[in-house]
């Protein structure tokens, strides 16, 4: 069922698209040396692997769509049997929905080039969710393995930390909801004995990735030492002096997310998630009844309170960490796993009549996920029309100049990120305009024309592009595009 609800919502990937990153990318001008920059070592190596094989994610979109829809559901799906949320009904599908389809999730779909990459490290991570008695030896091979999707794409660290967090949350809810008045259930007993820790799933999956994750930054040193290679300024980490600043940024991005109007989810399905989540603190209060003062609610309701309190902070992740903040949705992708363990407390507090209103709520949520969804992967194909349309234009205007025969170099001055008529799912680097980064706007005029165009790199023939274009009016200006000394200047419209 989740692999159907996946599809669903994701299935629109299968047409063509292009993100601003995948023009470029589709040339094959790629740079192992980038990944390394960004502590990716394992993604240079996966990267030479594929392309041995022929299956780059350029030129192999159908495959990496399809694995990604199924990676997506099958991690969902690992997710909630690592919670024990299975058996029959509408409840385990639901909430491994929420995980799988999330609009922020959808964001990684835009990106073609890099879904294989993405889905890759996340196929590491859903083996380390199958429940099982661990050793010592199994945990030395968990933490391999994290180190090793780690080094894929640092996605994983937030899913890991999410799915511990509100698997913990998950479980002392539970106990709430079926422990006794008097005295410690053995279950919080066993939670709280460290001689019983290697079973207890939440800190099994911890300590995997925190065994991994030191692995995995000795390996990166080593690599960089070795490699000569300078990080990028995303893998550092902020001074301590902007730990205020950041922490207001964080507290508006929260805001701008969860309440006010943003671009993936419409207001009525944040208020459907608000009413998700104050379903959840009432069937806290209602099972833990602390007027009470039952000993076990006494010190259960406060830690699962705290901790979703920690995890509504953790839906930035590691974006909390770089001195550059930029929350884009696919880094908050593991809210999911946020929203479906709010549907399991939910559930586990209250009784049937409550159920079936939780049941039309958690289908309402994820029609709502599926629609958004759709909308995001629609307007991308929308964008790349409109796109293209003016590539061509450009290039027609080039083409119609003398001397443009055999014209290589190209500079292209400033930007022109949106269209007058814009797209209600722009978010950020999100369904924007090729015409916005510098990397994308040479390479789309390439991929359209078929010319082997390149980007001047001399500093004086960019000196001389921007003199140029702060003479003429912008694009389409009757003199925006023009040919000087070998060299092909188009004038977009912003900074």
């Amino acid at each position: 069922m989740t692999l159907v609800v996946t599809a669903l919502a994701k299935g629109a990937a299968f047409l063509p698209g292009y993100s601003i990153d995948d023009y470029h990318l589709v040339l094959q001008d790629t740079r192992p040396e980038l990944a390394l920059s960004q502590g990716r070592f394992g993604q240079s190596a996966l990267l030479y692997i594929l392309s041995l094989l022929d299956l780059e994610a350029h030129n192999a979109r159908i495959f990496f769509v399809a694995f990604a829809i199924l990676i997506s559901a099958l991690l969902a799906t690992r997710v909630v049997r690592f919670w024990n949320l299975g058996g029959a009904g509408w409840f385990p599908a639901a909430a491994a929905a929420i995980v799988s389809i999330h609009p922020f999730t959808t964001e990684i779909f835009t990106f073609r080039t890099a879904l294989g990459i993405t889905m890759c490290a996340l196929a590491l991570l859903a083996p380390l969710l199958v429940p099982r008695r661990w050793t010592l030896a199994g945990m030395a091979v968990g933490a391999f393995q994290f180190a090793l999707a780690l080094s894929i794409y640092q996605m994983v660290l937030p899913y890991c930390v999410m799915i511990v967090l509100m698997g913990t949350a998950v479980g002392l809810a539970r106990v709430l909801a079926v422990g006794s008045a008097s005295g410690w259930p053995p279950r919080v007993t066993a939670l709280l004995s460290w001689r019983k820790l290697l079973r207890n799933r939440n800190a099994t999956l911890l300590a995997c990735a925190a065994l991994g994750t030191t692995l995995y930054m000795l390996v990166n040193a080593l690599a960089v030492r070795l490699l000569h290679v300078t990080l990028d300024e995303r893998f550092g980490f902020l001074s301590r002096d902007l730990i205020g600043e950041r922490a207001r940024a964080v507290w508006r991005v929260l805001v701008y997310r969860f309440l006010g109007p943003s671009p993936l989810l419409s207001q009525f399905s944040k208020w459907l998630l608000l009413l998700l989540f104050f379903a959840a603190l009432a069937g806290l209060l209602l099972r833990a009844r602390p007027w009470l003062l039952q000993r076990q609610s006494a010190l259960l309701l406060p830690a699962v309170v705290a901790l979703l309190a920690v995890a509504v902070v953790w839906t930035l992740g590691i974006a909390m960490v770089p001195p550059i903040f930029w929350p884009v949705p696919r880094v908050m992708s593991h809210v999911g796993v946020f929203w479906a363990g709010l549907l399991a407390i939910s559930y586990r507090c209250f009784g049937r009549p409550a159920r079936r209103f939780l049941a039309l709520l958690s289908l309402l949520i994820v029609l709502s996920f599926i629609g958004s969804s759709n909308h995001i992967l629609n307007d991308q194909l929308r964008l790349n029309t409109r796109d293209a349309a003016k590539a061509s234009r450009i290039v027609a205007r080039l083409e119609a100049l003398p001397g443009f025969s055999g014209t290589e170099s190209v500079a292209v001055n400033r930007t022109s990120p949106n269209y007058p008529l814009g797209f209600g799912t722009n978010d950020m680097d999100m369904n924007l305009s090729a015409f916005s980064a510098d990397w994308a706007k040479v390479s789309i005029l390439r991929e359209i024309s078929g010319y082997d165009l390149k980007a001047a790199k001399d500093q004086v023939q960019k000196d001389a592009a921007a003199a140029y274009c702060r003479e003429v009016k912008p694009w389409p200006g009757p003199q925006s595009v023009t040919l000087r000394d070998g060299l092909a200047i188009v004038c977009l419209g912003s900074g």
